[in-house]
């Protein structure tokens, strides 16, 4: 499989579950997003050095304003 289908079901996956927990579940989306990101500045953090993190945490706050927001759901 490759690179990109990787990274497309694993992106499909991980939004599957998370409108899950927050539509079957009732978890807090605010609080889903929070352990998201949680998770992704430690997993980050693990595996870059840190002049490749703080680069990676500048870009997100300078493409802060470009993210879309989630608009349709996810049937099963």
């Amino acid at each position: 499989m490759s690179d990109d289908k990787i990274l497309e079901h694993l992106s499909f996956d991980t939004m599957k579950f998370c409108t899950h927990q927050i539509e079957e579940n009732d978890a807090d989306p605010i609080a889903v997003a929070a352990i998201l990101m949680a998770h992704s500045l430690s997993l980050y953090r693990s595996f870059l050095d840190e002049e490749s993190y703080e680069s990676i945490l500048q870009t997100i706050f300078e493409q802060r304003n470009k993210i879309s927001q989630k608009s349709s759901r996810i049937y099963h």
